[in-house]
This record gives structure tokens, sequence and C-alpha cells, in this order.
């Protein structure tokens, strides 16, 4: 499936749905998922997801880790699941009593598990970096931060709408996230449009870096230019040392010159070692001879 055609948190969560996890990491990340999108009412079970495509494979989880043979209410953009089975209920709250990780790939599926339920990154062609991960209530906000943190990841979290939004804004803790969802195209697009950004705001930078010395050069060459022009007129060129009438020569010559080209062009001329500061020395008493 190309990237194009879906968008990036998508492109990711296939890549996650996909990977060949081992049955334990597989357990937790349903747990997760379930756990992420669940609603209950009364004795009953509602699970919604978006991800439509997989039903098949949602379908042979709840059979694989529950024994359930379940059909979901289709819709368009949803895949709702109604559960009100006891055998259900009674594991589904052990896993909830017990949710204790033991590794790093436990933590791994857990918090690809919530990604694939309400998590979501945006586009890494955005002018932006956003990650986040939505979740119901506090205990399961405080076990993603936990998890995050084992990670390495720094993270800010607000409740917002009755729901927790755990957010990552780093670049670089994106592509460890990213990372961790062992989903390797989709952190190979994130680095390489990551490089591209980095490499773009450099060459502005640079640009601009380049524009502002041009354009302090032409200040300066203007200052210098109007005292020589002074100075010819009121023909006081040999009041300065013979250094000084050819330096403004030059600069009389070559007016867009900078005072590095200024230096390599006068001792290339006169085939002198003078330095930049010099010839910048040379200028200040240029001026204000100039404009006396």
């Amino acid at each position: 499936m190309n990237i194009s055609e879906i968008s990036f948190t998508s492109f990711i969560k296939k890549e996650i749905i996909e990977y060949n996890w081992t049955k334990r990491q597989l357990e937790i990340l349903f747990f997760s998922f379930l756990r992420t999108i669940e609603t209950k009412k009364e004795e009953e079970y509602i699970f919604k997801t978006t991800l439509i495509e997989e039903e098949k494979k949602i379908n042979s989880l709840f059979l694989d880790f529950f024994s359930l043979k379940i059909t979901p209410i289709r819709t368009k953009n949803l895949l709702k699941y109604i559960i009100n089975d006891k055998e259900f209920a009674i594991k589904f709250k052990e896993l909830k009593s017990n949710s204790l990780l033991k590794s790093l790939d436990e933590n791994k599926a857990f918090i690809s598990g919530v990604f694939l339920g309400k998590g979501w990154i945006n586009s890494p062609k955005s002018r932006f970096y956003h990650c986040e991960f939505r979740v119901k209530n506090m205990d399961h906000s405080l076990d993603v931060q936990e998890v995050l943190d084992g990670l390495g990841i720094k993270c800010s979290t607000i409740m917002k709408n009755n729901w927790y939004y755990t957010y990552i804004k780093k670049a670089s803790n994106i592509s460890t996230i990213i990372s961790s969802f062992n989903a390797s195209q989709s952190l190979m697009i994130f680095e390489d449009s990551r490089i591209e950004r980095d490499f773009v705001a450099t060459f502005k930078k640079m640009e601009s870096i380049e524009e502002h010395n041009l354009e302090k050069t032409r200040v300066s060459s203007k200052k210098q230019i109007d005292a020589i022009k002074n100075i010819y007129k009121n023909k006081r060129e040999n009041e300065l040392s013979e250094d000084q009438r050819n330096i403004i020569k030059i600069r009389m010559e070559y007016p867009d010159f900078s005072l590095l080209e200024l230096q390599m062009e006068f001792n290339y001329k006169y085939k002198k070692d003078i330095s930049k500061s010099a010839i910048n020395s040379w200028f200040k008493k240029i001026i204000i001879k100039g404009e006396k």
C-alpha cells in the first residue's frame, strides 16, 4: 500500500497489525487495544474501531484469546463489537487487574495496542511534529505515561472533553515511538522526511545569513564610497597613506566586494600580506576623514 493513498497514521497501524509479534506480545497488544476502545454498559462491553479493513484479523484475535466467534456491526467507517459473554467479562477483568509488564518487548506491544486504538501521528511533511495517545481514564493514562517513560520518551498529558491526551512533539522521541511499533517502513518515511526538512531549514538559514551579510556589505560599501567621494571632492587624498589610497581605488573599482574580497584583491595586486582587520581599520579612518 502506498502511503500517498492513506494517512500516515493508517500506514503505521497497518504495519503494526502485519508485524510478526510473539503470541505473548500479541495478547498484550490486543488487550491494550480493547482497553483503549472499550465502553461498558451494565454487563455489556462495546468496542468501536475504525480499523474496518482489519475485521478478519480482529475476529481471529477474539477467537484466539477469548474463544469468541463474533461478527461486528459494520458501517462505512466503523466496526462495532457488542459482547455480553460472562467468560469474556471475567478474563477481561483479570487482564485489567494484572496488567504488569515485565519486559521492553511487552511495553512495546502495550503502547502499540494503545496506538491502534486511539493513537495519531501527523504527516511528517507537516509544519510541525505531533504524536498523541488518547484514553478514557486516569489509570490507563498513567500506564501510558509509565511505558513511554520506560522507553526514554518525555511526554505531556492534558485532559480534554473527558479524555486524557498524552502527546509528544519532539521529532527524535516520535522516531523512537515508531521504532517501538516495529513499523520499519513508517520509520524510514519519517526519518527521510525529517532529514529533508532539516536540510531545507539549514539551507534557508544559510540563505538568510548570506543575505544578511550581503546587505551588511552593501551598507558598509555605500558609507565607504560616500566618504571616498568627499575626500576626492575636497582633494584630501594626499592626507591618506599610500596603502589607504590604494585600498580606496580598489573599493571604487569593486563596490560590491566584501572585506575579505578587498583584502584578497589588495594583497594580490600589491604583493602584500595585509590582514582584514588592518583594512577595516583603514576604512574607519577614511570614513572619519571623509566626514570632516
